[in-house]
């Protein structure tokens, strides 16, 4: 089976809990309705955002065993909402930002090009 690849966030919180079983699967396991979370899978669903009031919040959250907060997040992300913390981010991710700051404006440009043609050189071996 291929690799499956999502680029919104909600789609990749789900693919980390399901692994790589069956979507299908695991939905049945966790008494969801058919298609409940292979939707956020679905590359044309990727490409827009979807509200998710409190109800849908939770039920995604109790289904993947995630906190309500991740899954918030993850729909705010994919909506173009920041809503990273201080609490979200991990010690690397903290050192990594106090090290651009201290950069030179063109220093950072130089920097945000280099991680960018990583994380995509990354999605290519995956």
């Amino acid at each position: 089976m291929a690799e499956r690849q999502v680029r919104s966030a909600v789609g990749q919180l789900i693919l980390r809990q399901v692994g790589k079983g069956s979507v299908a699967e695991y939905e049945r396991q966790k008494g969801l309705a058919g298609g409940t979370l292979a939707y956020y899978l679905r590359p044309t669903s990727q490409n827009r955002s979807r509200r998710a009031g409190v109800p849908k919040i939770k039920q995604l959250a109790e289904a993947l065993g995630s906190s309500i907060e991740e899954v918030s997040e993850a729909f705010a992300v994919d909506s173009g909402l920041c809503a990273l913390t201080e609490e979200s981010l991990t010690a690397a991710e903290k050192n990594m930002i106090a090290d651009f700051r201290r950069l030179s404006p063109t220093s950072q440009a130089a920097w945000a090009a280099a991680v960018a043609a990583f994380a995509e050189a990354e999605q290519g071996t995956r």
